[in-house]
């Protein structure tokens, strides 16, 4: 089982692009493919791949929200006083708990003298999974508004996605979130390798710096893929010297070409939209560059596996 998660500090630098894109080459060439959408609070991995139905959706269920019952509430307003999220709001007859503060800390519950107010278990957010063909298995993560752990739901979706792994010949696809926050540590953390893939902007160049100290923290090896090349010789030439300070692969340079957000904005896919542009070779060869590094790999853990069972 090999894990790749794209990543890149800065959004919009076409992780999800490149991500579903790679995913699909991959599966056309045979390979079992798992693709997560790890940017739990903004999902969009599907719409790229086309999917148009879930077949599951797992809830995921974590964490405390209060409940008032009126009918014995004698509104005597400790529950308001001792929240200190102001997650007790005040109402004509009595008090009730808005569950989009609620923090489940249970400070209400001491101080009430009723005995009115009660805990359950909250939705956190859902696991969404769909098939694409005998090859190609798409798992969504997804937070519900105003939640907190985003990184547990996408925790959730890669521990789901190594269930259903049909096969030790297995590459799961991880399209992260931007940032360098909980969703972003979830993906890299225990992954094979991290692609980080950055445009020449200074913005991208600092971020991708940045995602690179998380890749760095956890064992993670990284390699670079260039979007929107072209847009700066500038920045696209101090991306590669920041990769060749740290010794890190340049897997390929992906020309700017208005192609792309024509076939995102029109729903088109990337192969029809862009066909006969070299951003359309620069894909295929980028794909064809992850493929050689994924079968290396599986190969790396088979002849692994055959030692030990010799021995």
């Amino acid at each position: 089982m090999i894990e790749i998660a794209f990543v890149s500090g800065k959004g919009g630098t076409g992780k999800t692009l490149v991500t579903h894109f790679v995913a699909k080459k991959l599966a056309s060439w045979g390979l079992n493919v798992i693709a997560v959408d790890a940017d739990a609070e903004a999902p969009n991995l599907h719409i790229a791949l086309g999917v148009e139905r879930w077949s599951q959706i797992r809830a995921i269920e974590g964490g405390l929200v209060a409940s008032i019952d009126l009918s014995k509430c004698v509104g005597c307003g400790s529950c308001f006083r001792v929240c200190t999220f102001g997650a007790v709001v005040k109402l004509d007859s009595g008090y009730a708990v808005d569950e989009l503060v609620c923090e489940g800390c249970r400070a209400c519950s001491f101080v009430c003298p009723v005995n009115a107010i009660s805990f359950r278990e909250r939705v956190l957010g859902y696991i969404k999974v769909a098939e694409l063909g005998p090859n190609l298995v798409v798992v969504s993560s997804e937070i519900e508004c105003g939640r907190p752990n985003s990184g547990r739901v996408v925790t959730e979706a890669r521990q789901f996605a190594r269930s259903v792994c049909r096969s030790g010949h297995c590459v799961i696809l991880i399209d992260s979130a931007a940032g360098i926050g909980c969703p972003v540590i979830s993906s890299i953390a225990g992954c094979t390798l991290a692609i980080g893939v950055a445009e020449p902007t200074p913005t991208s160049l600092s971020d991708l710096k940045r995602v690179y100290t998380v890749a760095k923290h956890f064992a993670a090896p990284m390699k670079i893929v260039i979007n929107k090349s072209g847009l700066s010789d500038t920045w696209e030439r101090k991306i590669c010297e920041f990769a060749e300070s740290e010794g890190l692969e340049i897997l390929a340079r992906i020309p700017f070409d208005p192609c792309i957000p024509r076939a995102l904005s029109t729903g088109l896919p990337v192969e029809e939209a862009c066909r006969g542009r070299p951003v359309l070779d620069a894909l295929e060869m980028l794909a064809e560059r992850i493929r050689e590094i994924v079968m290396e790999k599986l190969s790396r853990s088979g002849s692994g596996a055959q030692r030990r069972g010799s021995s």
